[in-house]
C-alpha cells in the first residue's frame, strides 16, 4: 500500500499481539505499547494504513497485510472479539491497556490484581457471554488462551473462515490436464461419483504422466477438483445443460414467417376411457405451432406411442383451414373449413382477418392453415422415420432437428405443453406429472373418451389460448401493446401476404404411404390380402413402365390405421379411388396393420404352413375376431385400446374426405383468379377452393388458381 501513514502519540496501531499504543515518534519509526506493559519498536517500512475507518486504529504491521484484509469482515470482527475476551482474562481490560479501561474495568476475578485462578476466570466469562447471546464453553476459551500465547492474533481466526482462496497457477499443468481427462465424460450420460472416487482418478492419471505426488499441493488439489466438478452439475442433467450451454445461442431465432413451425409428442397428463376395454388408458398429443405467432396449427390425441403416420397427418391437419362455431351454449368441434371465402380481404389494414372481434365467443372461430416452409422437431424416432423424411422431400420443408440435449432448441412448443396443463387440469382423470402428484380415485372419475378430449383440446385452444394475450409477442415499436396469437398471425400476413394452401379433398392420401403391387385379374395382393375394385379393369392390362421402368406395378395408397381398403389415384382423371378388401363386408372388426399382422401369425402357429388363397379371407376374420374377444391379459387384448382409437380416428379423416367430395359436389365453384379481392359485402360463405379443371396439385401449384 502506498497511502501516506499520519501517527501521533496515543493513536493505536494493530500488530499480531494485540493492539498496541503509539508511545514516541522517532527517526525510522515509532515506539508502541503492547498489552501487559512492553514497548515493541517498529520501522515505518513495517507500517501500514490500517482499512478500518471507525477511528479506533490508525495503522497496523505489515506482517498482518494482505492475509488480514483478505479475510472476510465477519472472520476479522470475530477474530478481535475473541482477542478482548482474552485480554480481557489476561490483564482485566478489554483493550489490554488501563489506559484504554472502560468505565468498571477491571472486573473481578479478571486480571491479574485478583489471584483468581483462570478455571475460574474461563467460567465466568463463558457464563457472562451466555447472557450476551454468545454460548461460548469454558474449554472453549482455554483453547483461545493457548492459541493467544502461541499464534497471537493468527491464532484467535477461525480456520475455516480463514481458507485462502486457491492459487491455481501453483498446480502444474500435467495435473491440469490429468482433472480434465477425469472430468471430460461427464457430458450427460456417465452416472455421477463422489468427488473421493473423482481424486482418485486423477492422481492415477498423474502418475501415469509421470509427476510425482508430493509435486502437488494436496489441499489446492482437492479445492481445484471440487471446483471444476462443481461448475459442471450436481447431476447428469446438470452436466447435460453445461454442455450443450457451450454451444447455444445467445439470442432469440428471428422468425417472422408463420410458416416456420415447430411440433412435438407429449404425454396427455389425463386418463381417457376406453370403452373396448372398459377401462382408462393413457394417450399422447401432438401438436403443430407457428413459432413466430405462437399459433396452434394442428392438435391430434394419438395413442401411445405416436407413429410417423399420425406425425404426417398432424402436418396434414397444418394445411387445412378450421374453423369452430360458437351459437349460445353449443360449441361445434374443429370442422375443415377448405379455403374459406370469408378470409379474403375483410380488412383493409390486414387484408385478411382471422380474428373474432365479437367482445363474447359467439360466431366463427377460424383455425389457420400454413404450407409449412421449415418445421423444428428432436430426434424422435417418428420424426427421424423414412416415411416422415419423405413427406418433408416431397413438400420442399426444411427441416431444421433440435441439436442433440438440447431442448432449448424448441423451447416454444415446450412451452405449450406447459399451457396444456391448465387444459387438462380442467378435466376429470388428471393424474399429474408424477406419482406423487397422483391421487387415489384418479381412475374412478368419469372419463372422456380419446375422441372427446381431442374435442376438449380444439375448444380450449380456439376459445382460450388463442384468444389470450400472448407475452411472447411483441412489436418493437409497440412494446407496450399485447397480442393474442391469432392477432398477431393476421399481422404477420400484412408482410407476408396470402399463406393459405390451395385445397384439394384428396389431400389426405399424399401424407399416406404408398406400396407398389401389381394388379391381376383377381385384383391386387398385399400382405396375403387381396383388394379389388372396377377401377381397377384399366390398370389390369396396363403397358409396362407405365410407374416404374420394366414393371408393370401400380402406386397404391395405404393407411396403417385402417387395412380394409387401399386407394388408387387413376392418372387420367387425378382421382383418388377406393380399392376394399373382398372380405370387408364379413369384418366386424377393427383392421389395422398390427392387428392383420397378429392374425397372419397366428394363423401361421396353427396351420404350420403357408395360407391358401382360396381360406385366407375367412381364416383371417376368424382369427381376427379370436384378436377381439378374448377378456384376458393377453398383450393383444389389451393392445386393441390403441387399435381402436386408431381405427376410429382412420375413419373420421377418411369420411372427411367423402364429405367433402359430397360438399364440392352441392357447392358451386366461383372462379377466383386474384388474391386482391374487395371486402365482400355479403355475409361471406365457406367454398373450397375455387378454379376449373383438375384439383391442383400442392407439389406444382396452378398459377391460375
Amino acid at each position: 500500500m502506498t497511502a501516506r501513514v499520519l501517527l501521533d502519540p496515543g493513536q493505536r496501531v494493530l500488530t499480531n499481539r494485540g493492539i498496541g499504543i503509539v508511545e514516541r515518534i522517532e527517526r525510522d519509526g515509532v515506539t508502541i505499547v503492547l498489552p501487559h506493559g512492553q514497548d515493541a519498536f517498529i520501522d515505518w517500512g513495517s507500517l501500514v494504513v490500517s482499512p478500518f475507518t471507525d477511528g479506533e486504529l490508525q495503522a497496523q504491521e505489515v506482517s498482518l497485510s494482505p492475509w488480514w484484509e483478505g479475510l472476510p469482515e465477519a472472520a476479522r470482527t470475530e477474530a478481535l472479539e475473541r482477542m478482548r475476551v482474552v485480554l480481557e482474562i489476561l490483564t482485566g481490560f478489554r483493550s489490554g491497556h488501563a489506559s484504554l479501561a472502560e468505565p468498571g474495568e477491571p472486573f473481578e476475578p479478571f486480571g491479574p490484581g485478583y489471584g483468581a485462578h483462570e478455571k475460574t476466570q474461563r467460567m465466568l466469562m463463558a457464563k457472562q457471554l451466555e447472557r450476551h447471546g454468545q454460548k461460548v464453553t469454558q474449554r472453549t476459551i482455554f483453547t483461545w488462551l493457548r492459541a493467544w500465547e502461541r499464534e497471537g492474533l493468527r491464532g484467535l481466526v477461525d480456520g475455516r473462515r480463514a481458507r485462502p482462496v486457491g492459487n491455481f497457477e501453483r498446480l502444474p499443468d500435467d495435473f491440469k490436464a490429468a482433472v480434465d481427462d477425469v472430468l471430460t465424460p461427464f457430458d450427460g450420460d456417465v452416472s455421477t461419483v463422489n468427488r473421493t472416487e473423482l481424486e482418485r482418478r486423477a492422481w492415477l492419471g498423474l502418475r501415469q504422466r509421470g509427476l510425482p505426488r508430493d509435486a502437488v499441493p494436496e489441499r489446492l488439489a482437492k479445492e481445484y477438483i471440487s471446483l471444476r466438478y462443481k461448475a459442471l452439475g450436481n447431476n447428469p442433467r446438470g452436466h447435460k445443460a453445461t454442455k450443450v450451454r457451450a454451444r447455444a445461442g445467445r439470442t432469440s431465432f428471428p422468425a417472422i414467417h408463420p410458416s416456420h413451425v415447430c411440433m412435438d409428442v407429449t404425454r396427455a397428463d389425463n386418463l381417457v376411457y376406453d370403452p373396448v376395454l372398459a377401462k382408462p388408458v393413457s394417450v399422447e398429443i401432438i401438436t403443430v405451432l407457428s413459432v413466430s405467432t405462437r399459433v396452434v396449427l394442428a392438435c391430434r390425441v394419438v395413442p401411445r406411442s405416436a407413429s410417423s403416420v399420425e406425425a404426417g397427418l398432424a402436418l396434414y391437419d397444418t394445411m387445412r383451414p378450421f374453423s369452430l362455431h360458437v351459437t349460445g351454449t353449443k360449441v361445434t368441434d374443429w370442422a375443415w373449413a377448405g379455403l374459406p371465402q370469408s378470409l379474403q380481404m375483410t380488412r383493409a389494414s390486414t387484408g385478411h382477418s382471422y380474428v373474432n372481434m365479437r367482445p363474447d365467443l359467439q360466431g366463427e372461430h377460424h383455425i389457420p392453415s400454413v404450407e409449412p416452409t421449415a418445421v423444428r422437431t428432436d430426434h424422435g424416432a417418428i420424426f427421424v422415420s423414412a416415411h416422415f423424411q419423405a413427406l418433408l422431400r416431397d413438400f420442399a420443408i426444411d427441416y431444421l432437428p433440435s441439436r442433440v440435449g438440447a431442448s432449448t432448441d424448441n423451447s416454444f412448443v415446450e412451452r405449450w405443453h406447459e399451457t396444456l396443463q391448465r387444459a387438462l387440469q380442467e378435466l376429470p382423470g388428471y393424474k399429474g406429472r408424477n406419482v406423487k402428484e397422483r391421487g387415489r380415485f384418479v381412475a374412478k372419475q368419469v372419463l372422456l373418451t380419446a375422441s372427446e378430449l381431442e374435442t376438449h383440446l380444439h375448444k380450449f385452444i380456439a376459445l382460450d389460448y388463442h384468444r389470450a394475450p400472448h407475452d411472447g409477442l411483441l412489436i418493437p415499436q409497440q412494446r407496450d401493446a399485447r397480442w393474442t396469437p391469432i392477432e398477431f398471425f393476421d399481422i404477420q400476413l400484412a408482410a407476408t401476404g396470402r399463406i393459405d394452401v390451395p385445397q384439394h379433398p384428396d389431400l389426405i392420401y399424399q401424407f399416406l404411404p404408398i406400396v407398389w403391387l401389381t394388379p391381376r385379374h383377381s385384383g391386387v395382393e398385399y400382405r396375403n390380402l387381396t383388394y379389388d375394385a372396377a377401377v381397377l379393369d384399366e390398370p389390369r392390362v396396363m403397358r409396362t413402365g407405365r410407374f416404374q421402368p420394366h414393371s408393370r406395378k401400380v402406386p397404391f395408397h395405404t393407411d396403417p390405421r385402417d387395412v380394409s381398403r387401399l386407394w388408387f389415384r387413376d392418372p387420367d382423371t387425378d382421382r383418388i379411388h377406393e380399392i376394399p378388401w373382398r372380405g370387408r363386408h364379413l369384418l366386424n372388426a377393427p383392421m389395422t396393420n398390427r392387428m392383420r399382422d397378429r392374425a397372419l401369425e397366428l394363423l401361421r402357429e396353427r396351420d404350420g404352413r403357408k395360407l391358401r388363397r382360396s381360406t385366407a379371407t375367412h381364416q383371417i376374420i376368424d382369427a381376427l375376431g379370436q384378436l377381439t374377444t378374448p377378456k384376458t391379459a393377453d398383450e393383444w387384448a389389451t393392445d386393441m385400446a390403441a387399435t381402436r382409437l386408431r381405427w376410429e380416428q382412420a375413419q373420421r379423416d377418411h369420411d372427411e374426405v367423402m364429405a367433402a367430395h359430397q360438399r364440392m359436389a352441392l357447392e358451386p365453384r366461383a372462379d377466383v383468379t386474384s388474391h386482391d379481392l374487395p371486402a365482400p359485402t355479403a355475409p361471406a360463405q365457406t367454398t373450397w377452393w375455387a378454379g376449373t379443371g383438375p384439383w391442383p396439385s400442392l407439389d406444382e401449384p396452378n398459377p391460375g388458381e
